[in-house]
């Protein structure tokens, strides 16, 4: 046990590490551990913007190391079910593609910041993107966005049920607390999201939901753990779901795909460029809430 991470990356037997730490703290830390050429699993998101994505992206590649971005999503069994059935024949590609995530607040108080977090689009919502682009297959062309803060607003108490806990005051509650997405793909494919931070924790449990259709008319609906197929063979069929050992799995399956790029000498399936581009998506959607709704440019 290290009580400073700089100790950690003096240690000539350690040859990768996980940084998990609050958003504001993985530029640092990040390239620190390259420095001393460590190996590393980036948790999302990868940095605040994607400046900080970059430098951490070219010094990878100047030190020859594994820059793994914790894209966690594309390791479920649900989602990978989805890309599954996009790949049958006569599926045809994604048209129009969505996330409603209604959910109760963050637990931490430095997830209201919107200078520590680069906004809480790109904070919480940076795995939807990500999962929009791995769906389409393409980066967008253009992204516009509204929201703002109906709720959690700055100096006003609020209680934070995300675990429950007693009501205290935030302190720099600067983040946006609802927001819409609209995001344009060059190929003529549309996703949206929706965002809540402050529904009921009691609520939130069914406060999920995420699909798309294709141009062939198929439809695929999941609740994050379940997928419901429509014209794919019958009209509407639930898939099964090859859950392994449940919610871990997702972790296990991005910790092999880790330690193989690490081995083989590879760029890992969510490599530093596919955690930046989901940052992206958001650091360029929180611009346009900033401006009002206009449509900003990739």
């Amino acid at each position: 046990v290290y009580s400073d991470y700089r100790e950690l990356l003096l240690d000539k037997n350690v040859d990768a590490v996980l940084v998990a730490l609050p958003n504001f703290l993985h530029l640092e830390v990040g390239l620190a551990a390259f420095e001393h050429g460590k190996h590393i699993l980036m948790e999302k998101p990868m940095g605040r913007n994607t400046e900080e994505c970059d430098a951490l992206i070219c010094m990878a590649e100047e030190k020859g190391l594994v820059l793994q971005s914790g894209m966690l999503l594309r390791y479920a069994p649900v989602y990978k079910a989805i890309e599954e059935h996009l790949a049958m024949p006569g599926a045809g590609e994604p048209s129009i593609a969505w996330v409603n995530e209604f959910r109760a607040n963050f637990p931490h108080k430095w997830r209201y910041s919107q200078s520590l977090t680069g906004g809480a689009l790109v904070e919480k919502c940076c795995h939807h993107f990500d999962l929009f682009n791995w769906w389409v297959g393409e980066l967008p062309e253009s992204v516009m966005a509204t929201g703002g803060q109906n709720v959690i607003k700055n100096r006003q108490p609020y209680h934070v049920y995300c675990p429950p806990t007693e009501e205290f005051e935030i302190d720099d509650a600067t983040i946006i607390d609802h927001a819409a997405v609209s995001i344009n793909y060059p190929g003529g494919a549309k996703a949206n999201l929706l965002l809540s931070l402050h529904l009921d924790f009691d609520a939130s449990a069914d406060g999920y939901e995420a699909g798309l259709v294709t141009t062939t008319g198929k439809r695929l609906v999941t609740n994050g753990q379940h997928l419901t197929a429509y014209g794919f063979g019958d009209a509407k069929h639930a898939v099964e779901i090859d859950t392994g050992q449940g919610k871990d799995l997702p972790l296990l399956g991005e910790d092999r795909e880790f330690v193989q790029s690490i081995l083989l000498g590879r760029k890992p399936f969510t490599d530093g460029k596919v955690g930046r581009d989901s940052v992206r998506v958001g650091e360029l959607a929180e611009l346009s809430i900033a401006k009002g709704g206009e449509k900003i440019p990739f």
